[in-house]
């Protein structure tokens, strides 16, 4: 079995049979507002507020 595809199976692919589907996203990421209210609800100091960035800036 060869790595790479076969050309012609994949020319004469049909896209139109495949299904429309809805992407929903099951796990967002937590906003930055909703990060700075849980780390003030900790105690913690939120990095923002100490006008970081990456690390080493």
């Amino acid at each position: 079995m060869s790595d790479k595809p076969d050309m012609a199976q994949i020319e004469k692919f049909d896209k139109s049979k495949l299904k429309k589907t809805e992407t929903q996203e099951k796990n967002p990421l937590p906003s930055k507002e909703i990060l700075r209210e849980q780390e003030k609800a900790r105690g913690g100091v939120v990095w923002h507020e100490l006008g970081g960035g990456a690390e080493g800036e």
